[in-house]
């Protein structure tokens, strides 16, 4: 499941992702990309180094990602309890680098979300991906009317049942609706 919530005065998005499938010692993603697949993706993935949360933002070539470039995240948090992982960073509309997609009103990215069980080495793959079906402005469309369908109609999984992608929009203050 994710969140966001965007602060227009701040100019800066807070992410908030929570996974039951994934353990402990695994690691959440969320990466958004031109292309609905992985290559070209910029992602970030979190995970707890024996209870402190960290966060690796980096660019996907192909199936694998490439050098870290965590510069640009904020206030990294999370928790692990009843069997679910719950993690939330911040980030910059812009950030100013070349290798961070620029979230903005009228900017649409395929959504990409994924999740490692257990053994939370950044280079391992994911076991579940889940990606939107359509580029989604994150200012103004929500991917689906109802984040608790069984099966939205804007995500597909690569065999994932398990994993629910639901995203909700709470609009931080100094938002308008247009």
């Amino acid at each position: 499941e994710v969140e966001y919530e965007i602060d227009c005065g701040e100019e800066e998005i807070e992410f908030k992702i929570r996974g039951s499938q994934v353990g402990e010692d695994g690691w959440l993603a969320i990466g958004f990309a031109e292309e609905s697949e992985m290559d070209g993706t910029d992602t970030y993935q979190i995970r707890s180094n024996d209870g402190d949360y960290e966060v690796r933002n980096s660019w996907a070539n192909g199936h694998s990602l490439g050098e870290q470039d965590d510069d640009e995240i904020e206030e990294v948090d999370g928790s692990f309890e009843n069997g679910v992982m719950e993690v939330e960073f911040k980030r910059s509309f812009d950030t100013g680098s070349e290798s961070d997609r620029v979230l903005k009103p009228g900017n649409a990215y395929f959504i990409n979300v994924a999740y490692r069980e257990d053994d939370n080495e950044w280079e391992k793959k994911h076991n579940k991906r889940v990606t939107s079906k359509q580029k989604i402005d994150l200012f103004t469309q929500k991917p689906w009317p109802n984040p608790n369908e069984e099966q939205p109609p804007a995500v597909q999984a690569d065999g994932a049942s398990e994993i629910v992608l639901s995203i909700g929009l709470m609009m931080g203050m100094g938002w308008m609706m247009v």
